[in-house]
């Protein structure tokens, strides 16, 4: 798993976004580089400056590169390269 100490995000890019609750989280939208099982792809990484909101993975870049299965029983991702 990542860690926040491990990326560097460019914060003169900071948004601000709106959940469900009137409350707004601040984060930082930033291309980083994956290498899934040998299949490397850029995509962008939401990362939010609070700590209690964790590194989100978004399916923007990700459904287009992969075929994605959810498997809700085995707690478990599947990822096929398109």
């Amino acid at each position: 798993m990542w860690g926040r100490d491990r990326l560097s995000p460019d914060l003169e890019k900071r948004s601000e976004v709106q959940g469900v609750g009137q409350g707004r989280v601040p984060y930082i939208l930033s291309p980083i580089e994956l290498d899934i099982e040998g299949h490397q792809i850029s995509a962008r990484v939401g990362w939010a400056l609070i700590d209690e909101v964790p590194l989100l993975l978004g399916r923007l870049d990700l459904f287009d590169a992969f075929a994605i299965e959810f498997l809700q029983f085995d707690n478990k991702i599947r990822l096929t390269p398109q």
